[in-house]
């Protein structure tokens, strides 16, 4: 083939294949990092909760490996939740019904909630989305699990 048949054959725009390397170089980075993250726990080596949320709250590849699934799920009306009153209504949610859902950090973003670790201890926490009246709206449970933290179920509070 000559220089001039080469010449006209199409090409990409300049630098295309460099951008297109960098976004695969750049989702397999953030693949490699959820996995490590989720490989480096152990119950010789925990992980602490606050790196833990870092990660649960933008990743949602991670929420999805450390959800513990069908997801326990409790909706509370009106204030009931402050009364210790049963009258909540549970459900399970899919793991195919969850992945739907924002990131925490994208839910927070979008209804103007912030994100607030109601409790925490070596081997549970919570942590709520609360309104601009800091009502919590839900609520996380999260557990160790094997040196692992895990979303165990959640509550959702309706305020009327």
């Amino acid at each position: 083939m000559t220089r001039s048949a080469r010449r006209d054959e199409p090409t990409s725009p300049p630098g295309a294949g460099h951008r297109l390397l960098a976004i695969g170089a750049s989702i397999l980075m953030g693949l490699v990092a959820s996995s490590t993250a989720a490989a480096e726990c152990s119950e010789a080596s925990p992980e602490t909760f606050s790196a833990f949320l870092s990660l649960f709250s933008t990743s949602p590849a991670f929420v999805l490996s450390r959800t513990e699934f069908p997801l326990h799920e409790r909706q509370w009306a009106d204030d009931d939740w402050l009364e210790d009153s049963p009258a909540y209504t549970e459900r399970w949610i899919a793991r195919d019904a969850y992945a739907r859902r924002p990131s925490l950090q994208a839910q927070a973003q979008q209804s103007g909630l912030t994100i607030d670790v109601a409790a925490s201890t070596r081997t549970s926490a919570t942590v709520e989305l609360r309104d601009h009246l800091r009502f919590p709206v839900r609520a996380y449970h999260f557990s160790m699990d094997r040196g692992c933290w895990r979303l165990t179920d959640e509550d959702v509070f309706e305020h009327r």
